[in-house]
């Protein structure tokens, strides 16, 4: 019995010491999850604009743009703008705040944004996997003729070269005529 309440003292002093180390190192490494989010932030950018242009470039040529591609850069600026105007802002205000009267800083909002900061570090990541495209657009497949068009483009084209074959003979009777006419003045 008492080894059974030693074993499970010895799990939760583990599972402690864990949960306490993983504690404080979201707390020690505060500033390099930030910066790094900031580079991720940044790269999403740069990617963004990348396919952006790549999609630009398409459209001129009258191509149409693949779904996942559409879909990915309203992800990707939804995320820039949630990260770069909102949380970023909002959490470094939180995080810079001191608690006991500006005596020491605020250990569990600088824990807060170190964490959310490193889960949206990742996304970020799994995002620019994500917008790692072969394409970006693909030529749509031309329309079908109709065939009354070409009937009626066939027909105005025979009634064209009939009234022109007609003109030249009727231009050749006439300058037969002409000709034979003419000695006899």
């Amino acid at each position: 019995m008492e080894a059974s309440i030693a074993s499970i003292g010895g799990k939760a002093g583990e599972l402690a010491v864990d949960l306490i180390k993983q504690w404080m190192t979201y707390l020690l490494n505060y500033e390099t999850n930030l910066k790094n989010l900031r580079e991720r932030v940044n790269d999403l950018k740069d990617a963004r604009q990348r396919v952006q242009q790549s999609v630009d470039a398409a459209k001129l040529q009258g191509h149409t743009i693949y779904n996942d591609v559409d879909k990915w850069l309203t992800m990707v600026d939804h995320k820039i703008f949630e990260m770069a105007e909102t949380k970023l802002k909002e959490a470094e205000e939180k995080a810079n705040e001191r608690c006991l009267i500006g005596l020491c800083p605020n250990f569990k909002s600088r824990y807060l944004l170190s964490k959310t900061a490193e889960k949206e570090a990742y996304a970020i990541v799994q995002l620019l996997e994500k917008g790692r495209f072969d394409s970006v657009s693909y030529r749509p497949a031309p329309k079908p003729a109709n065939i009354e068009d070409i009937n009626i483009n066939i027909w105005s084209f025979v009634e064209q070269l009939y009234l022109h074959i007609f003109s030249i003979y009727l231009l050749a009777i006439f300058g037969y005529l002409f000709i034979w006419l003419l000695p006899n003045f």
